[in-house]
């Protein structure tokens, strides 16, 4: 009798969760990827459960997790995944579990959204600073990059034509018309470089730091440097 009752406990380790579960998920993004590690780690914590070695077992106790209208519709769709799943596992791709297709999707679902919807808005207010326009295509490249937009769309390329200071953004029109955004980089790079150029120019011939422009000529293409 002595030895059934080990045995006993012992199985019933096998169901025992240790550890503190991570907090319920109500779908605020800001939590998505703390959410995600923290589960994680609760279950690798458990590894040993028979939770955490039965995938589908696994799913279900994740999305007991979760609760909210926020939430509400997307659990709805996964119980339904995950009974067609029970029914029929081949509809799984190959090498994938139940886990690992609901840990993908949960990721399209709330973190890739939330890196989009974040990028996007640093993309809106992205400004070109410190005169260094280098640094500023390459922020202005990633964000569009995050955000799966194609930088030669015309709302794109206005976008970036907005984050330059407008002198800069009116010379590259005035002497370029670019219209790809490669155009725009270039045409941006081109510019800045120029009024570098000209500003050491004038600094070593007056012996000054003063950068006042010249009178006008009539002619505003050729002077389109002082932004």
């Amino acid at each position: 009798m002595a030895d059934l009752d080990d045995e006993e406990e012992k199985d019933s380790k096998h169901w025992r969760l240790e550890g503190n579960p991570p907090k319920v998920f109500d779908g605020d993004q800001a939590r998505t990827i703390q959410f995600l590690t923290q589960f994680k780690r609760f279950m690798l914590m458990n590894q040993k459960a028979n939770i955490a070695k039965d995938p589908t077992a696994k799913c279900c106790y994740f999305l007991a997790l979760f609760e909210g209208s926020k939430v509400e519709g997307w659990c709805e769709q996964q119980y339904t995944w995950l009974d067609k799943v029970e029914a029929n596992p081949q509809i799984l791709s190959h090498g994938m579990t139940a886990w690992d297709a609901l840990k993908q999707d949960f990721r399209h679902s709330f973190i890739d959204y939330a890196v989009h919807k974040k990028a996007h808005n640093n993309l809106r207010k992205l400004k070109m600073s410190g005169g260094n326009i280098d640094q500023y295509i390459a922020d202005f490249k990633f964000l569009a990059q995050c955000t799966r937009i194609d930088v030669n769309n015309p709302t794109t390329i206005r976008l970036f034509s907005e984050g330059m200071p407008f002198s800069l953004a009116e010379s590259c029109i005035k002497l370029k018309q670019p219209k790809s955004f490669k155009q725009w980089a270039k045409a941006a790079q081109a510019q800045q470089r120029n009024y570098i150029l000209i500003q050491g120019l004038k600094r070593s011939k007056d012996g000054s730091s003063t950068t006042r422009p010249p009178p006008a000529t009539g002619n505003m293409t050729q002077n389109p440097f002082f932004w």
